[in-house]
């Protein structure tokens, strides 16, 4: 957490005082949103229906973030709203938090002091009573960092992440187009910028100095035209283990290239044979792609496009994903795979877990 809140957020107001009270204003006036009204009947309800979900504070499900001209649905809204409707009862308690929201609320502070102070203590006492809980609970979550204090998280709280830093990976969605597939004339594209903070590690540069004699690179606004042009489209990683243009690529047709680095964040791995709808690259092995796509035969290329329109609603959509979320969600109330999962979260370099394996879960594994 970040304690010098205060200070930044009157730094950002001094610097542009009236651009910043423009900006505070128009968030302030979304919490009085039809919707958020409608979500706080239906969660109460939910809650008296017995549906597996914690009646988290209205702070912690803030109104959605704006990203290129994207104003939502997010994966975290998006679910809360599908298990509403649909009043799951499992073992394994939903905490509905909009972590993504709260933490890109607060770096471009539109969380007034006093909301971050009390976003920071409902989230921490919202943890601290699951660490002292003998019952297994999961969340949601997008945001393409780990979780704040991420070593403090307890272990009985499995994390669905699209970003790359978590538990369950889940794909990294920006709303649910359309799946298409027009006729491809372009063979290897990549549209966006190959440095700045998506380039955080490197990956890009690299992909770039390999292939942009055997690639078309470029940017603009008009990355969907090209893409959907593209047989295959590039797909680094971001500041996170995954990106959006990975499953942008799906929706029209375009088979990614997704390279990545120190973790492979691909999700549904054990429904999904993933050779058969993209290609999955490290960046050490990047100079071998012209001659793996010179090798795959039209019939190949044709197959794996026919596979990605068979399982794009299903997986690949925001409707889909809460559907498959959900069946993830049954499978892990055996316990004794909640505990595999948990014994397997990874830590970043530097830090270590506060919390072991829950009692109650190393238990179930001798019982």
């Amino acid at each position: 957490m970040n304690p010098d809140y205060a200070d930044d957020f009157r730094q950002a107001w001094s610097a542009q005082p009236l651009r910043h009270l423009l900006r505070l204003a128009d968030f302030q006036a979304q919490w009085l949103t039809p919707q958020r009204a409608t979500d706080r009947r239906d969660l109460r309800r939910s809650v008296a229906e017995g549906s597996s979900i914690v009646p988290t504070p209205g702070l912690l499900r803030p109104p959605p973030h704006h990203y290129q001209g994207y104003r939502g649905p997010w994966i975290e809204d998006y679910f809360f709203r599908h298990w509403l409707r649909v009043h799951p009862h499992t073992e394994v308690v939903y905490l509905p938090v909009f972590w993504t929201d709260l933490y890109l609320h607060a770096q471009t502070h539109r969380l007034t002091p006093r909301q971050f102070a009390a976003f920071e203590s409902q989230i921490r006492e919202l943890l601290d009573r699951r660490v002292a809980d003998n019952r297994c609970y999961f969340t949601v979550l997008e945001y393409d960092h780990m979780i704040w204090d991420w070593h403090l998280f307890p272990r009985n709280v499995a994390v669905f992440s699209a970003g790359g830093w978590g538990d369950v990976p889940v794909p990294l969605l920006k709303g649910s187009p359309a799946f298409t597939c027009r006729e491809k004339n372009i063979k290897l594209s990549f549209v966006g910028r190959v440095d700045g903070a998506s380039d955080a590690t490197g990956v890009r540069r690299r992909m770039y100095n390999a292939l942009r004699d055997h690639a078309l690179f470029t940017s603009g606004t008009r990355w969907r035209e090209v893409m959907s042009r593209s047989t295959f489209s590039l797909c680094p990683r971001g500041l996170g283990r995954a990106s959006f243009r990975f499953y942008e690529a799906l929706s029209v047709g375009s088979i990614p290239v997704y390279i990545w680095d120190d973790c492979e964040w691909l999700p549904y791995r054990d429904r999904i044979d993933w050779t058969e709808i993209a290609i999955s690259l490290p960046i050490g092995r990047i100079k071998e792609l012209p001659a793996m796509l010179a090798a795959l035969a039209p019939a190949r290329v044709a197959a794996m496009q026919r596979r990605i329109a068979e399982l794009y609603d299903e997986f690949f959509t925001l409707e889909g994903m809460s559907r498959q979320i959900i069946a993830e969600v049954e499978r892990l109330a055996d316990r004794l795979a909640f505990r595999e999962l948990m014994k397997k979260r990874p830590y970043p370099p530097g830090t270590v877990p506060q919390h072991g394996i829950p009692e109650f879960l190393e238990k179930c594994a001798s019982s």
